[in-house]
């Protein structure tokens, strides 16, 4: 029964386009994008027991990185995708080394404050972000030389990468590492005596979820083609987090 409603399901969301009109076509485009940032912030919350409320942060730094390289700097959207992906995995790793010094409450205020810092030099920074205006006037890639204008192409695409990030982040924590975060999640000192080393487990889960954030980032900013310092809001973390 499970295997038949997963085969009517993906059936109905793969012809969606060909039965529903534009309009219910980009908005499930749009739950599609924050499927994949909620499922990346799950990676930390129900698997790593570390709630946060800065994760807005990768969404939007690979945004505005996409937005920047390809609008001001003549970047094709391949090359502007890999660095602005790259950019975020970077600052993933440097924010984990600084939040994980703290468990608990004190890890969900690290991760906001870092959030806020952000957030406050997107609406500074106008020269770089162009300020509470936002960068407009965006366009989409084309990948394989395959337009993503239509409302129906960009629905297969933000589909394809969709169903590829559900799949990733599943062998994820359903892997020997995925069970020792959860051991980690669960009896921290336990897993530190059996040898395991439970900051690493966090760290490279913090990463990990830090490059699927900034994937939801890319499809945010391919789909509105427009970009705000509001994306990296605490706003934006708590609706994920919900």
């Amino acid at each position: 029964m499970k295997w038949i409603a997963s085969a009517v399901f993906a059936a109905v969301a793969f012809s969606l386009p060909f039965f529903a009109g534009d309009f219910y076509v980009n908005l499930v485009s749009q739950i599609w994008i924050a499927a994949i940032f909620a499922l990346s912030l799950n990676l930390l919350v129900g698997f790593g027991g570390m709630t946060s409320l800065g994760h807005a942060s990768y969404l939007g730094v690979a945004a505005y990185l996409s937005a920047i390289l390809t609008s001001r700097y003549g970047f094709d959207h391949g090359a502007a995708a890999l660095i602005s992906i790259v950019g975020t995995v970077v600052m993933a790793a440097f924010f984990g080394v600084i939040a994980l010094r703290a468990t608990g409450l004190g890890f969900l205020m690290i991760t906001l404050a870092l959030s806020q810092v952000l957030w406050g030099l997107a609406y500074r920074m106008s020269n770089v972000t162009n300020g509470d205006n936002g960068i407009a006037g965006l366009s989409r890639p084309a990948p394989f030389g395959i337009s993503l204008e239509s409302a129906a192409s960009f629905y297969w695409f933000s589909l394809i990468v969709a169903v590829f990030a559900f799949a990733m982040m599943a062998i994820f924590v359903s892997s020997s590492f995925g069970s020792s975060l959860k051991g980690v999640r669960d009896q921290p000192r336990r897993m530190a005596a059996l040898g395991f080393n439970p900051w690493m487990i966090r760290w490279i889960t913090f990463i990990y979820a830090g490059f699927w954030g900034g994937v939801a980032g890319l499809l945010y900013v391919y789909y509105n083609q427009y970009i705000h310092p509001t994306s990296l809001s605490t706003t934006s973390s708590a609706e994920a987090l919900l």
